[in-house]
């Protein structure tokens, strides 16, 4: 069957019955489906329309149908494009003496098949009925002996065989057999080879996810942007992803190896010459979520990039029944703001900066316009209550429209937190301060400012990022090249170890942080509520906040309600709520009273983690992935860092000069790769 076959062909009554259909159910839909008729063929537009139909009708359900029509737009209407030589099936193992040589080198005989070489009974590059040679077969079962063996009695490393006319290097990539690549590689092996697809190495790596093959062949110099016959990039071989029924061997790490192409330069808005697909629509066309995801956090995407049929990602995400990706990519370009009118705002609305502060001040404004209201007693009770809900929703869409994004809404908690604490002391100055200055007095305000000083720090100072320039081995800097070639060569060179992102050997303790694109030396973790990234360097500051911010949260709470007590005895409960205090009062103490239970319990937890445990909560919560965490011998959960409290004491709280004094070592963690090496090393 022909893609003209399976076409649809829409009437004039059924194309008007399907518009009629989405124009009431989704008209901003049915807008942009007009706007785009006169750009598009009359086929293109006919699948784009019946597509559209379906996710409308199907937007009001539990679930949805995979039912769509194929064209050249939609590429799994034609075979995979998997071009790697595919696996033929290897029969039952018969006895190792009957075994012929293409059988004894699939099952690992090497006894039989030096005793069929060296015998003369089998020569080393004699094809078998299916024009695959000997090391073919011993490359992609990595068995490496036998590779070494071949290879000795004159087997030519760059032979090509199969119908694919690939190398043994092509199947060693395939497969994940790193130790078979390397050995082939030191033999001389070109890296640059081609099979009659134009396919090189590093598209198959880069599509099976092998990621040390890959991370080798861009160390050695193999370009990121190099193209296969069809003019696909790597980066477009790991969008593809392997098949389905791919099965990679035991010890091979097969991860997705987009954000590491993407690291490495790969141009994330190429489009192939035949169809004007871009890596993002093979992606979705391949529903591959987790490359979709990181081509989509990339800054440099153009998520408006139009195929051959005039499709750019969101429209096609619709025709694929990607309904999930389709709406991450219309957040990506809401949150962008570049369709915001009038156009004269854009210049001010764009700008990151300008956002960012805007959100925190509708936080501040919003919690002053409870208070504000609940406490304008000359005003009736339900204006009170109806007139700041009505500010609040109005305010809400004209920010939602011209400021939140996905960035500014994490910026909320820090938000409450900056307002909040400036009403709480406004409101102990006014109401809780007493005429004569007192100790208490002092404590509050000194843990106030003192607090505020270490937040400023805390944001302020490097909480410990790591930079490629400072990686070295064995006294020596690395280029990024060259660590590649290292994790690559060295098998203790796990992904624990190594950033994909930063390409940077990764130490103990350390960890990526997504929010902060970088690694950070003793990682904790991303903290919302301050919006500031807390590691190894800055964590004394961020302990010291929270400290003394339950102090000042605990002096306030027992002023207020002492003065509450105090008036209790002469008057009702019920009278002192409603005639002696104000609403604005009331409505501080119940923010004041919610604050001080999570800031508490939030202390409590890291106390615990820190002094009493010596661990992050990055360890905490994912610590059963960490190999130091597991004895060598018996494989149990062991805790390294809990031998010394009082140590964790000072170092938590960055008394490092008393740490000195009681001779305790302070271990710069950025150095550290092995927890053997803790016992040694001193911060430099």
């Amino acid at each position: 069957m022909n893609n003209n076959q399976i076409r649809p062909s829409l009437s004039p009554q059924d194309s008007a019955t399907m518009l009629a259909q989405i124009q009431q159910k989704n008209p901003q839909m049915y807008a942009r489906l007009q706007a785009m008729r006169s750009d598009l063929t009359e086929t293109a537009y006919e699948q784009l329309l019946a597509a559209v139909a379906v996710s409308a009708a199907n937007s009001n359900g539990q679930g949805h149908g995979h039912s769509h029509t194929h064209s050249s737009s939609c590429a799994h209407s034609n075979s995979q494009m998997h071009f790697s030589q595919p696996v033929p099936d290897v029969p039952p193992k018969p006895n190792a003496a009957e075994m012929n040589i293409v059988q004894a080198v699939q099952y690992n005989e090497i006894e039989r098949v030096k005793q069929l070489i060296e015998s003369g009974q089998a020569d080393v590059n004699t094809p078998d009925s299916e024009a695959c040679h000997l090391l073919h077969w011993a490359s992609i079962n990595n068995h490496v002996e036998l590779v070494r063996y071949l290879i000795a009695k004159g087997a030519t490393v760059d032979i090509i065989g199969g119908d694919l006319k690939s190398t043994p290097l092509h199947w060693a990539c395939r497969q994940g057999a790193a130790e078979t690549f390397f050995l082939l590689v030191d033999n001389g092996a070109a890296i640059d080879s081609r099979d009659i697809n134009g396919v090189q190495p590093i598209h198959i790596a880069a599509q099976y996810g092998q990621i040390k093959i890959l991370a080798y062949l861009l160390g050695s110099g193999v370009d990121v942007e190099c193209h296969d016959g069809r003019d696909f990039t790597p980066l477009i071989y790991s969008c593809l992803g392997p098949p389905q029924n791919y099965v990679p061997l035991p010890n091979s790490s097969h991860v997705c190896c987009t954000q590491f192409l993407l690291t490495f330069g790969a141009d994330v808005n190429y489009q192939e010459p035949t169809r004007r697909f871009t890596p993002l629509h093979f992606s979705i066309n391949n529903l591959n979520s987790i490359s979709f995801q990181v081509l989509l956090k990339n800054p440099q995407i153009n998520v408006h990039l139009k195929n051959a049929d005039n499709l750019d990602p969101s429209f096609f995400a619709r025709i694929r029944q990607n309904l999930d990706a389709a709406r991450m990519i219309d957040e990506r370009v809401e949150s962008s703001k570049v369709n915001i009118r009038p156009t004269f705002l854009r210049r001010y609305f764009t700008n990151e900066y300008n956002r960012r502060w805007l959100t925190r001040f509708f936080m501040f404004f919003v919690m002053t316009l409870i208070g504000l209201s609940a406490n304008a007693h000359e005003y009736n009770y339900w204006i009170r209550i109806i007139f700041p809900i009505v500010v609040i929703f109005g305010c809400s869409h004209l920010f939602n429209y011209f400021v939140f994004d996905s960035y500014t809404k994490d910026n909320f908690a820090f938000s409450y937190v900056l307002s909040s604490s400036i009403l709480m002391y406004v409101t102990y100055c006014v109401y809780l301060q007493e005429n004569r200055f007192t100790i208490i007095d002092f404590i509050y305000h000194f843990s106030t400012f003192y607090g505020i000083y270490c937040l400023y720090c805390c944001k302020k100072l490097n909480p410990g990022f790591l930079k490629q320039q400072t990686m070295a081995i064995d006294g020596n800097n690395l280029s990024k090249e060259k660590i590649c070639i290292a994790f690559a060569r060295d098998p203790r060179w796990t992904l624990d170890h190594f950033c994909v992102t930063c390409l940077i050997r990764r130490p103990l303790r350390s960890k990526h942080c997504p929010l902060d694109g970088t690694c950070v030396m003793k990682f904790d973790h991303h903290c919302n509520w301050l919006n500031a990234c807390i590691g190894g360097r800055n964590y004394f500051y961020f302990i010291r906040i929270l400290t003394f911010g339950t102090i000042a949260l605990w002096i306030w709470v027992y002023r207020a309600f002492s003065l509450i007590y105090a008036d209790s005895t002469q008057y009702t409960i019920k009278y002192l709520l409603t005639q002696i205090y104000d609403l604005w009062f009331i409505y501080i103490v119940i923010l004041t009273s919610f604050n001080i239970i999570w800031v508490t319990l939030m202390t409590i937890f890291h106390f615990i983690n820190s002094i009493w445990l010596g661990i992050t909560t990055n360890e905490r919560l994912t610590g059963f992935r960490y190999s130091y965490f597991r004895d060598e011998d018996t494989g149990k959960f062991r805790n390294p860092f809990r031998k010394q409290i009082f140590k964790n004491f000072l170092e938590t709280f960055g008394l490092f000069r008393l740490m000195s004094l009681f001779r305790y070592t302070r271990i710069d963690w950025s150095q550290i790769y092995d927890i053997n090496q803790t016992s040694g090393t001193k911060l430099n």
